[in-house]
């Protein structure tokens, strides 16, 4: 997506349509030749962990701290507590990907086409 003004800093900002070719994306209808910048949001391509990886991702942080502490507490023989930290571990995993099927809802398409069909009053 290519946006007029920083992205998601504010409520919104204008949307550029664009097309993409050999040489790059090409912005179509700019408002004015004025504007020399434009600001391009995309998703990163995604890299596969593996036992030795140190980048875990931010969001699965305390799911593996509190599952790495259940584990411990079982070899301990403190299977209690290790399942009450695996109960919080998985909570906190729920919990991300709540997070992401909310995202994903959120209906990007209805911002640019917008119809009687989806303003009306239900």
């Amino acid at each position: 997506r290519i946006h007029r003004d920083q992205p998601f800093l504010n409520s919104g900002t204008v949307e550029y349509n664009f097309y993409v070719d050999a040489n790059g994306a090409h912005v179509m209808n700019l408002g004015s030749t004025t504007n020399s910048s434009v600001y391009v949001t995309y998703k990163k391509s995604f890299a596969d962990f593996t036992k030795t990886s140190t980048d875990i991702p931010e969001e699965f942080f305390y799911f593996a701290a509190h599952a790495t502490y259940a584990d411990f507490l079982r070899m301990d023989g403190q299977t209690s507590k290790a399942m009450d930290e695996e109960n919080k571990a998985t909570s906190y995993l729920a919990n991300e990907l709540e997070k992401l099927d909310i995202i994903s809802n959120n209906n990007t398409i209805r911002r640019k086409f917008t119809t009687y069909v989806s303003t009306q009053s239900r």
